[in-house]
């Protein structure tokens, strides 16, 4: 009986250490609720959920930093990560995450790519720095310029 319960024990041990190594991990996307000009330092969206101090926001070329967050109501550090503050319209996509999740390099495309793992961990990739997004579609990288992203679009391979 002692046994039984020592490999209960046991089992128990690794399930609650294991953890799911095929974890996908996606940014948060909304949109501009407002326009903004390029010195304006607080963000209206259409969705404040997971939006939070410390975070980055992510609009066309311009990569911000959240200071703080009430509802809908964003406030930004604008221009960050080598991009400019400029003019946003309403209607423009952002994606927030952690610092991580934005890159100032485009992935490895010559490599296949697997969501959830390597260089797919978190989805999708932005380049701030060239204001590209790259998605990973059926095992190879795939990217368009920000502008040009819209609602439920596929990027396509850039020449």
């Amino acid at each position: 009986m002692r046994k039984f319960f020592f490999v209960l024990l046991v089992a128990g041990f690794f399930m609650g250490m294991s953890q799911q190594v095929d974890a996908q991990t996606y940014m948060t996307r909304t949109t501009l609720s407002a326009a903004i000009n390029n010195s304006q330092t607080t963000i209206t969206v259409a969705s404040g959920t997971n939006f939070s101090a410390g975070q980055f926001v992510w609009v066309n070329d311009e990569a911000m930093q959240i200071s703080s967050v009430s509802g809908t109501s964003i406030r930004v550090i604008r221009g960050i990560l080598g991009t400019r503050a400029q003019a946003q319209a309403s209607g423009d996509a952002a994606f927030t995450g952690a610092g991580n999740h934005f890159q100032q390099v485009d992935p490895e495309t010559g490599e296949a790519c697997s969501e959830g793992t390597g260089q797919a961990l978190y989805l999708p990739w932005i380049n701030v720095q060239r204001a590209i997004l790259w998605q990973c579609y059926s095992s190879a990288w795939r990217g368009a310029r920000a502008a040009i992203i819209v609602e439920n679009s596929t990027p396509t391979t850039l020449p």
